[in-house]
Parts: structure tokens; C-alpha cells; sequence
């Protein structure tokens, strides 16, 4: 199979998946995106005249309801485009969980990936190293500290945090405490909505407390939320930066 002909289309596939994802979700488009997606037209001949591609998508944290949003694009995209997509992921936003899923992937050889990074450093010398081979990899939803994907498809996080904080201070004037709850320390994306929600936020004059790191347990956020509204009878708003 020509290589420059699978490369085209495993990124139109997922461009297209990610498009197919808001209309899944009913969602708005994404602020910005770090690179511009392929037009669906840019495949070169139509499915049906081509044999199929094997696509591994290693999904960030499946069972929520984004990524139930991109599996449904990315399956949709894969049935337009005649590519054979082998769906995975972790129910936790945890790269020793996804690690493993991606290791059993490796064994199967697919032609080509699509990975949501939950490290920015873990990763890279594995998605080197299948770029080098030959085999293109998209990441998506996350970035890593260094680029060595073919793309990377990712909301401006940033400006999600901006626009959390707006709502926020047309809710509650931006007066009083406020908590943000974070992931794991140290992830670019995370950090990036929190980093915009406290800046815009402390332009109001508002206290925002320091963060808290309850990863993906619904039970230590509760906890935290708890102990934040024990300790600051003036607290007005939390922001949950993630599902």
C-alpha cells in the first residue's frame, strides 16, 4: 500500500472524526485548534476502491461523555473512509493504565495511530519511534512537551479556562473565594484551563484558593468541594477543569 496514499487518509479520517465528534456531542466547535485538519476531499479515491487501513485509537479516559463523543466520530469517520478502527482506552486519565493498551496495540502492527497523551513526556519516544517506521500518529486532546507526531488536534485550553471564568463571574460578579479542581500536577492541557480560569478571575479581584489534585476520583472531588465550603463560608463558585 502506498504510504504517502495511507498517511493522507488515516488524518482525514480522524480530521474528519473530530468534526463528526461535536456533531455526536451537539457541541460547539473547539476555540482554536494547533493545526489545521485536511479536507475530507483530500482523499484520493473513493473508500470502496481502496483496501482498508488499520487505525489503533488509544482514547484518553473512555466512559465519559467527550470521549463517548469521539469514539462516535472517530467510528463514523472510519466507516467514510473504509478504515478498519480498533477502539481502546483506560477509564482513567492515568498513563500507567494507557501504557499497556498501548503496548497490546503495538502488537498488532496497525498502519497507523491516533493517541490522547496522558503524559507530555512518556509518550514521546514511542510515537518517535512508530514516525520513524513509518507508521503516522495523530495525538489528540493533549499535548506533548515535544512534538514528534505527524498532528496534533486540541481545543486552546487556555481559552476554555477564559471562558469558565467568564461564566463564572456572570453567575457571581467574580466577588469572593473560588476552587479550582485540577487533574495530576504538571499536564500542559489541565493546567492550561486552570492557568486561564486564575487569570481572568483574579482581574475581578476574586481569591482563588489553591488548587486540589483529585485526578479522576468523583469521591476525593467531592471531598475536596466539601472541605473548601467547611473552611470558606464565603466561597462562591468551583471550577472542575475536567469530567
Amino acid at each position: 500500500m502506498n504510504r504517502r496514499g495511507s498517511r493522507s487518509r488515516i488524518v482525514a479520517a480522524i480530521a474528519a472524526g473530530m468534526v463528526f465528534a461535536s456533531a455526536c456531542q451537539g457541541a460547539a466547535s473547539s476555540p482554536a485548534s494547533s493545526a489545521a485538519a485536511p479536507s475530507a476531499a483530500s482523499s484520493a479515491a473513493a473508500p470502496s476502491e481502496q483496501a482498508k487501513v488499520r487505525v489503533a485509537f488509544v482514547a484518553g479516559q473512555i466512559g465519559i461523555t467527550f470521549y463517548t463523543g469521539v469514539e462516535c466520530g472517530a467510528k463514523q469517520a472510519a466507516k467514510e473512509f473504509n478504515v478498519d478502527l480498533n477502539w481502546n482506552g483506560s477509564h482513567n486519565w492515568d498513563i500507567n493504565e494507557e501504557r499497556p493498551i498501548i503496548d497490546a496495540d503495538l502488537a498488532t502492527d496497525p498502519d497507523g495511530w491516533v493517541i490522547s497523551p496522558t503524559d507530555p513526556d512518556a509518550l514521546i519516544a514511542t510515537i518517535t519511534d512508530l514516525m520513524n517506521k513509518g507508521k503516522p500518529v495523530v495525538t489528540i486532546d493533549a499535548p506533548m512537551s515535544k512534538p514528534a507526531e505527524l498532528q496534533n488536534i486540541q481545543s486552546n485550553h487556555y481559552q476554555g479556562g477564559q471562558a469558565a471564568a467568564a461564566a463564572m463571574i456572570k453567575l457571581t460578579g467574580g466577588k469572593g473565594k473560588y476552587l479550582v479542581l485540577q487533574l495530576t500536577p504538571g499536564l500542559p492541557d489541565i493546567g492550561g484551563r486552570a492557568k486561564g480560569f486564575e487569570d481572568d478571575m483574579a482581574k475581578t479581584g476574586a481569591t482563588v484558593l489553591p488548587d486540589v489534585y483529585p485526578g479522576t476520583d468523583q469521591a476525593l472531588a467531592a471531598n475536596a468541594v466539601q472541605a473548601a465550603i467547611a473552611a470558606n463560608p464565603d466561597l462562591a463558585g468551583v471550577y472542575a477543569t475536567h469530567e
